[in-house]
C-alpha cells in the first residue's frame, strides 16, 4: 500500500508536469509487440568453459530486453557450481534467479579448471543451500503462461529427463520449445556421458513438444576479447582460469543454442526439418516439421564470432552514478543515471522504475530513455535517513541494483509552489519533439507560516514522476 504521505508527494511531482507543459509531458511507455523470451536454462557448467560463455551471452541478451531469464539448472554436481552460476548472475545484477542442482548421483563427474575460482566472486547460493532441479522447474513452469517458455539445455539431459518423467502434461502446456546443443549424429558428450545415452533416447522419442538440435560452433571461436574486461568479471576469470592465466578463443556450441533460442533463426541459422539423427546407441529419430529439427549456420564463423563476443563481453546493465553514499537534501533531486540498451526504439521497449525505500516508506517512479544508452530516473526524498533503491525493468527480465542514498536534514523541507522563479530542465534538450526545452518548475520555497494556501488533499496523487 502506497501512504497517503507518499502519495501526495506524487502528486506534487504531477503537478510539476501541469505547470510546464500540456498532458502530454507525461511519457506513455509503450508496449513491446515482441515480448521477450522466457528462457529456462541448463547448463553443465565444469569441464568446458563455453557454458560461461553462452550464459553471459544471455545475461548481455536480457539487458537489452531480448530475454527474461527465469531459472538457471545446473546437471552436473561439482561442489562449486551453484556458487559460480550464481557469481555470474550476480554481476549481471540478477542474483535473484533461482539455480536448481541435479541432487541425483552421476557417473565419473568431471573436474573444472576454473569452477573454484569463479566461485570465489560475490554469491549467496551453494550446492548445499539450492534446491533441486526438478523441484526449480515444476515451480517456474507452473507460474508462467501457457506456451511461453523456450529451455534451452547445453549440458547433459538428466535434469529434463527427471522432469518429463514427474510431469509431461506440465511440458506440452508451458513449454513452446527445447533447444539442444549436441550432435546430430554419433554424438560424444553431452548426449552420452556419464552413461546418460538411454535417458537422451528417452527425451527424443518422448519430448512432446517441438526440439531442435544445434550443432554448430566448434570453429567459432570467442573469448579473447575479455582479456579487456574488469577483473571483477567472473566469466573474465572462467576463460583465464580454462586457458591456464592466459586468453584465447574458445569454440562456441553453447553460445550458439542461445542464440537461436532467443533471437530464433533470424538470418543467422537454417531449420533443418528433413533427414534423421542418430545417437551412440544407435538409436535413430527422424526431422519433422514443427516437432523435431536441427539447425545449419548461415554465417561464416567469424559472422558468428563476432555477434557472440560482442555479447559476451558486453558490460552489465548497471548504475554508473551517482555513486553510494552521495548526500542530497529533502526534497531535492536525486538523479541516477544508467547505462543500457540503445538499439530498436528504446523510448518504447524499455520499461523502467525504481522502487526507493526508507523504513516503512516506499515509493515508486519512472524512469525514462535519455538518449545514447543512458537511462534516468529522478526522485526526491520526502524524509531524512538513509534511502535505497533498486531498479528494474518490465521487458527484460528484472535488474536489480542496489545502493543505498543518505539524504541530509539541512533546515525545513522545501515546497515546490505555484510561482514563477527558479527553472529547472526536467527534459533533456531536443529529445521529445512538442515539449520544451527547459521547463519553469516555479520557486522553491522554505514552507509559509500557517497553513499552505493550496494544500493537496490526501489520496489523490498519481504514480507518474517527471520524465518523457
Amino acid at each position: 500500500m502506497i501512504s497517503t504521505r507518499i502519495k501526495i508527494t506524487l502528486t506534487i511531482i504531477a503537478c510539476i508536469c501541469t505547470t510546464i507543459a500540456t498532458p502530454s509531458c507525461v511519457w506513455e511507455q509503450g508496449t513491446r509487440t515482441d515480448q521477450p523470451k522466457k528462457v529456462i536454462f541448463e547448463t553443465d557448467m565444469c569441464l568446458d568453459v563455453d557454458d560461461v560463455g553462452a550464459l553471459a551471452t544471455l545475461h548481455a541478451m536480457a539487458d537489452s530486453g531480448e530475454v527474461e531469464i527465469l531459472a538457471v539448472c545446473f546437471n552436473e554436481v561439482h561442489k562449486s557450481g551453484v556458487a559460480a552460476i550464481d557469481a555470474i548472475n550476480t554481476w549481471y545484477n540478477r542474483g535473484t534467479i533461482p539455480v536448481g542442482i541435479y541432487k541425483g548421483k552421476l557417473n565419473e563427474p568431471d573436474n573444472s579448471k576454473y569452477l573454484d575460482y569463479v566461485a570465489e566472486f560475490p554469491h549467496d547460493l551453494t550446492n548445499e543451500t539450492a534446491p533441486s532441479a526438478l523441484d526449480v522447474y515444476l515451480q517456474v513452469l507452473g507460474e508462467q503462461p501457457d506456451k511461453s517458455v523456450t529451455i534451452i539445455s547445453v549440458g547433459f539431459l538428466n535434469n529434463i529427463y527427471d522432469l518429463l518423467k514427474a510431469d509431461r502434461g506440465l511440458i506440452a502446456r508451458k513449454v513452446t520449445e527445447l533447444v539442444v546443443m549436441g550432435g546430430l549424429r554419433g554424438d560424444d558428450f553431452n548426449l552420452v556421458r556419464h552413461n546418460l545415452v538411454d535417458q537422451s533416447e528417452y527425451i527424443l522419442r518422448n519430448w512432446p513438444t517441438p526440439l531442435v538440435i544445434s550443432h554448430h560452433g566448434g570453429s567459432v571461436r570467442t573469448g579473447a576479447k575479455l582479456s579487456a574486461a574488469p577483473a571483477e568479471n567472473p566469466v573474465r576469470e572462467a576463460y583465464y582460469r580454462w586457458f591456464d592465466k592466459k586468453y584465447q578463443g574458445r569454440s562456441s556450441w553453447d553460445q550458439l543454442a542461445v542464440l537461436y533460442g532467443v533471437r530464433g533463426v533470424a538470418g543467422y541459422f537454417d531449420k533443418v526439418t528433413s533427414g534423421k539423427g542418430e545417437l551412440r546407441n544407435e538409436y535413430e529419430w527422424e526431422m519433422k516439421p514443427g516437432f523435431r529439427s536441427h539447425l545449419d549456420a548461415q554465417l561464416s564463423d567469424d559472422e558468428l564470432a563476432d555477434i557472440i563476443e560482442d555479447l559476451m563481453i558486453k558490460p552489465p546493465w548497471e548504475a554508473t552514478s551517482p555513486v553510494s553514499g552521495e548526500s542530497v537534501r529533502k526534497w531535492d533531486v536525486f538523479e541516477l543515471e544508467l547505462s543500457g540498451p540503445s538499439t530498436g526504439n528504446p523510448f518504447l521497449d524499455v520499461t523502467l522504475t525504481a522502487s526507493f525505500t526508507h523504513g516503512d516508506s516506499a515509493i515508486r517512479v519512472n524512469g525514462f530513455y535519455d538518449g545514447d544508452g543512458t537511462y534516468r530516473v529522478r526522485f526526491m526524498p520526502p524524509e531524512q535517513g538513509s534511502w535505497s533503491y533498486v531498479t528494474s525493468r518490465k521487458n527484460g527480465g528484472q535488474a536489480p541494483i542496489l545502493r543505498s542514498l543518505w539524504q541530509e536534514n539541512r533546515g525545513m523541507p522545501h515546497l515546490f509552489h505555484r510561482a514563477f522563479g527558479a527553472v529547472y530542465s526536467l527534459f533533456p534538450e531536443g529529445r521529445v519533439q512538442g515539449l520544451p526545452k527547459e521547463g519553469t518548475v516555479g520557486a522553491v520555497r522554505e514552507p509559509p507560516v500557517g497553513p499552505h494556501p493550496n494544500p493537496l488533499p490526501a489520496g489523490e496523487g498519481t504514480e507518474i514522476a517527471a520524465s518523457r
